[in-house]
């Protein structure tokens, strides 16, 4: 039982950096995924994690993010919170502008998260994401 490392001690393992308070995650070799900040299980291989549901109409799903980050390669992550659930979700590569943004912002000491987000899909086939 010694070897095995605690939650928090994995996360601080796990993080490069921050930029204005959003966690910078690096995968580990010793295992295939961490907890981010918020209690979300990041794994490093990106297909373990399932696509956020977003509707394919002009009326969005709305969701309580947590956060967001660009996995390793630069694929988009998003970690929400449903009831008591904390799960993490892959988004289109569409979203990588939008998660740019966010951390920008964050950068500036503008925070934007936790918050509820409505994702959608417009009608020429492009994807949003609108805070609410």
């Amino acid at each position: 039982m010694a070897n095995r490392k605690n939650r928090k001690q994995c996360y601080n393992e796990a993080v490069s950096g921050k930029i204005g308070g959003i966690d910078l995650v690096h995968a580990s070799n010793d295992n295939d995924h961490i907890i981010n900040a918020r209690g979300g299980k990041v794994y490093h291989d990106i297909t373990k994690h399932s696509f956020l549901e977003i509707p394919d109409s002009m009326e969005g799903k709305v969701y309580e993010v947590l956060s967001v980050g660009l996995q390793k390669e630069g694929h988009p992550i998003v970690t929400v919170q449903v009831g008591d659930l904390v799960q993490v979700y892959r988004l289109p590569q569409d979203y990588v502008n939008w998660i740019n943004h966010l951390r920008e912002a964050s950068v500036m000491g503008i925070k934007m998260l936790p918050a509820k987000v409505e994702f959608g899909k417009r009608s020429d086939g492009s994807y949003y994401a609108e805070i609410l």
